[in-house]
């Protein structure tokens, strides 16, 4: 079974090669050996190709995040023929995917961003995560401030998509 996902933006393929006696996987055609030990609620412990890891999880609705040697990594399903993930009545706005404190934002409304962007900076259960742009666009608003606390589901950033922007200006030409 092959899965795309995307890790810190970029897109990984990863298949799983076996179960038994272990976990074997393989990201981009390099096999790998997993096993997963007991450890406390949201913690992990990996034997990853014998050697032992120890972080911290978070499952979000659409992300994983992995705290893991002083970094942060985030995870989601890849979508298929590169879309993004944004679509629907919320394809512009940016939401909390849990409550957390605003550390750093890294963007300015009128600021053009690229899809994987990092527009704040987020901390949650002692974790520093970087909140990423969906996709390409421009910000049209920063909904919160340096230092504020917000719940999940909170609109956090709101932009309007590239594309968006091109078709209102191919529209305004043709008017």
């Amino acid at each position: 079974m092959t899965t795309q996902l995307k890790l810190d933006g970029r897109t990984i393929r990863l298949d799983i090669a076996g179960r038994k006696p272990a976990l074997r996987l393989a990201f981009d055609g390099m096999r790998h050996e997993v096993i997963e030990l007991p450890a406390e609620d949201g913690a992990f412990e990996l034997k990853f190709d014998g050697r032992l890891y120890r972080g911290w999880r978070y499952a979000g609705e659409r992300e994983i995040y992995v705290r893991l040697d002083g970094r942060t990594f985030v995870m989601s399903l890849a979508e298929a023929g590169g879309a993004s993930e944004a679509k629907g009545r919320h394809a512009n706005a940016v939401r909390s995917e849990m409550p957390g404190t605003v550390i750093g934002i890294h963007c300015a409304r009128g600021d053009e961003v690229r899809a994987g962007d990092t527009l704040i900076t987020i901390e949650s259960m002692k974790l520093q995560i970087g909140v990423a742009a969906p996709r390409d666009g421009v910000i049209e608003d920063i909904h919160v401030a340096a230092n504020a606390t917000f719940e999940r589901d909170a609109l956090l950033v709101s932009f309007t998509a590239l594309a968006e922007l091109a078709d209102a200006d191919l529209m305004e030409k043709r008017a």
